[in-house]
């Protein structure tokens, strides 16, 4: 199959868990990144430039990065729910030491952060603002992203349709 960045880099992920454990890290993840990872456009390519240059995560993720706050690292997130389903708090501490990586200190973290531990839960909740509250108690109250889920929410109880949603 052609090459899909939604996949291969959770099957990278996986790959640096077999050798080296579950206590991995985010220069772990860096380190596999750098060597193994095909992708240079965006986020990714601007990581990788910087890891070559000897910087290490969370920096390799912020330096010069204009896609930190992008969606490329919470489209990865389940694989740290499906590693560690019903402990949000573990697929949260692993989606953050995924998404500094190529990150840094961007908004990119807290979705994916959210994602993971919204995910994880999922396994054994059902009630979508349970999931939601969930999410949200790993991530700042004060982040673009726990703002925009909040305001999401929020429009929802209003009930407000789509295009009245966009205008909020």
């Amino acid at each position: 199959p052609l090459p899909n960045d939604d996949l291969d880099i959770q099957i990278l992920w996986l790959i640096a868990l077999e050798d080296k454990g579950l206590n991995l890290d985010c220069k772990d993840l860096g380190q596999y990144f750098n060597e193994l990872m095909i992708f240079t456009h965006g986020e990714y390519g601007t990581a990788k430039t910087n890891l070559r240059a000897g910087l290490q995560p969370p920096v390799s993720g912020t330096h010069n990065n204009d896609f930190k706050d992008s969606c490329g690292s919470f489209i990865r997130a389940e694989i740290w729910a499906c590693l560690s389903p019903g402990h949000p708090e573990l697929a949260a501490r692993y989606a953050f030491e995924d998404a500094v990586v190529d990150h840094g200190n961007g908004e990119g973290v807290y979705a994916e952060v959210f994602v993971a531990a919204m995910e994880s839960a999922c396994f054994f909740e059902t009630r979508v603002p349970t999931l939601i509250d969930i999410g949200l108690s790993y991530i700042p109250e004060d982040c673009a992203v726990s703002r925009a889920v909040r305001r999401a929410v929020a429009c929802v109880e209003a009930g407000l349709d789509r295009e009245q949603a966009r205008q909020v």
